[in-house]
């Protein structure tokens, strides 16, 4: 019972090495599509004649900043053992996570009303990636939450 509690551990720590790569892998994804795609490169005309950048920018600025934050998390789980941590780590995640989808939504900034416009398809890797992302911690915190110590396992 031991040596199969044992080898269970083994193969949980080796899985959660592995989100936590993937975890990696797709902040720094979702950082390199905002900063390589962007958002528009127009600017608004204010009425006293001055120009501001669309809401689009702002949208790719919060999403840049919550995807290093995602990254950073990544790296964390690199190191973390405790399964509190773990689950705490991941729950992490997923909230930045989804304050990523939030925001390129209209419910937070959004970008431009427009089909077509660079931000449109800049926002939909970035909404791809990030429900990869959530996906990937649920996962994680499944599997870091399935491994039971021997004198519970019946």
């Amino acid at each position: 019972c031991k040596i199969l509690y044992q080898e269970r551990k083994s193969i949980m720590k080796k899985a959660w090495r592995i989100i936590a790569v993937l975890t990696l892998a797709l902040s720094i994804a979702a950082i390199a599509v905002c900063l390589v795609l962007g958002s528009c490169p127009k600017m608004i005309e204010t009425a006293a004649g001055g120009s501001i950048p669309m809401k689009c920018h702002w949208t790719m600025r919060v999403c840049t900043m919550l995807a290093a934050f995602t990254a950073l998390m990544g790296a964390l789980q690199l190191f973390v053992k405790e399964k509190g941590a773990k689950v705490i780590s991941a729950a992490s995640t997923v909230t930045a996570a989804v304050c990523v989808l939030l925001t390129c939504s209209n419910i937070v900034i959004g970008v431009c009303g427009k089909e077509g416009m660079l931000c449109r398809t800049t926002t939909l890797w970035v909404r791809i990636i990030m429900v990869a992302l959530i996906v990937v911690e649920l996962v994680g915190v499944y599997v870091t939450t399935r491994v039971k110590h021997p004198s519970r396992m019946f």
